[in-house]
């Protein structure tokens, strides 16, 4: 991988570490959404210990397929913030919006598996840049408190 696309990869890692990747005020693992933001992060923290492996695109793309399989749980889960909204139009919308970006993450780590199976150190690096802008775009909507 070009060294660029590794620091890419890392820094999103560490930014999904940190912050846990979840949408509630509480420690990640205290709630069944928090564990499958952990799982996604889990997934991507396995990359960087596969750089020097001779396998590691096929073991990458494995391991990605894990934070694809804890995506796709996530999507039955509500986020608490939107839980507590009173019924109307506006829970409506974030539920909807809510559900729109993780389809966008989990079609994002769809691209970031084909990436590594076809060894597109370029099409890493954009797609992490994706995952970094979708995570962004979710914590500034929903979840202000982190």
């Amino acid at each position: 991988m070009k060294t660029e696309s590794i620091s890419k990869l890392f820094a999103l890692v560490a930014v999904i570490g940190v912050a846990g990747f979840t949408p509630t005020t509480a420690k990640a693992d205290d709630t069944p959404l928090g564990k499958e933001m952990d799982a996604i992060s889990a997934s991507l923290k396995g990359l960087r210990k596969l750089k020097r492996e001779d396998d590691r695109w096929t073991a990458s793309a494995a391991l990605i397929r894990e934070g694809q399989a804890a995506c796709i749980r996530s999507m039955a889960l509500v986020p608490k913030e939107i839980e507590e909204l009173e019924d109307g139009v506006e829970k409506t919308k974030a539920l909807s919006d809510n559900k729109r970006l993780m389809g966008l993450v989990l079609a994002a780590l769809c691209e970031l598996e084909v990436a590594h199976l076809e060894e597109d150190e370029d099409k890493i690096e954009e797609v992490t840049d994706k995952l970094k802008d979708l995570k962004k775009e979710g914590h500034e909507k929903y979840y202000k408190d982190e």
